[in-house]
């Protein structure tokens, strides 16, 4: 009982995103840029994982579900969309990726997403994301 007391209060806590294999892992180190958390690559690729690749580049996200460009600049938020926290949908509205993005956790020893990008005008294109390692 005590065991389940301790998961829930870690869960609810939110100690759980410390996990390397979160959508937020905290690997980024103090003075090391303006936005604490952890840095992301992207590549999207049209016409599914074979497709050309449309567009690519990097973001940080935080703990706190916000998403900003390694400027700096808040570009968007992300949120967990199952209890599992193994699938997550990120809401961009600045930078390059502006639109919906719907994604699934794929690698728990190097931290990855894949999922669908819904662009702004309405096409969508296969991403794919991978946490960077310091």
């Amino acid at each position: 009982m005590r065991s389940i007391v301790v998961v829930a209060c870690v869960g609810l806590c939110g100690i759980a995103f410390s996990s390397p294999t979160s959508f937020a892992s905290p690997q980024q180190k103090k003075g090391q840029g303006k936005v604490v958390g952890a840095v992301w690559e992207f590549e999207a690729k049209k016409g599914g994982k074979t497709g050309e690749v449309i567009e690519q580049g990097r973001f940080r996200a935080t703990l706190d579900g916000r998403i900003y460009g390694l400027a700096g600049k808040e570009i968007g938020s992300y949120r967990y969309t199952n209890k599992a926290k193994d699938k997550v949908t990120l809401n961009i509205t600045g930078g390059k990726l502006k639109g919906t993005i719907d994604l699934v956790k794929v690698g728990l020893e190097s931290p990855s997403w894949v999922g669908t990008w819904k662009m702004q005008d309405g096409t969508s294109a296969h991403l794919h994301i991978k946490m960077l390692r310091d």
